[in-house]
């Protein structure tokens, strides 16, 4: 196997030298600009869900559900997840739950007024305190 000579002389070599330098350079710089993007949590919270979405839409289950949810259902469901910070799974799905019903539920309550829903959050707390008031005498009863 014959050698090949690639350089000349020393002069050559230094310039080539010096041309990766740079572009290493130039590389190394790009790689720390990526991680230090990384390192802030908006950021990588905004890719995981747009990467999870895109999996979950292209899923037989998304394009299923997709009409049913609307499309930024999955996307606004793990961004509420991913931001609740400290918490346990339970409440990061519970989290998820809220954020793929959360479209939906202000695009119906759109049409109904502030009054109507106070009438209505005031009635169901009515009926949970008569429930929790006559459980209550019904132990007192027994006990």
């Amino acid at each position: 196997m014959a050698k090949t000579e690639r350089f000349a002389n020393l002069a050559e070599v230094e310039a080539e030298r010096s041309r990766l330098n740079a572009l290493r350079s130039h590389y190394g710089s790009r790689l720390e600009a990526h991680m230090e993007a990384l390192r802030d949590k908006e950021i990588r919270t905004a890719l995981l869900a747009n990467s999870v979405g895109g999996m979950v839409r292209g899923s037989s289950w998304g394009k299923m559900l997709g009409p049913l949810l609307g499309r930024s259902s999955v996307t606004s469901g793990l961004t509420m997840a991913m931001g609740a910070g400290k918490g346990g799974w339970g409440k990061r799905l519970g989290l998820f739950a809220l954020g793929l019903a959360m479209p939906g539920l202000l695009k119906k309550l759109e049409g109904v007024s502030w009054s109507d829903i106070a009438k209505e959050l005031s009635l169901s707390l009515e009926r949970t305190w008569d429930f929790i008031r006559k459980r209550r005498e019904g132990r007192q009863q027994q006990g």
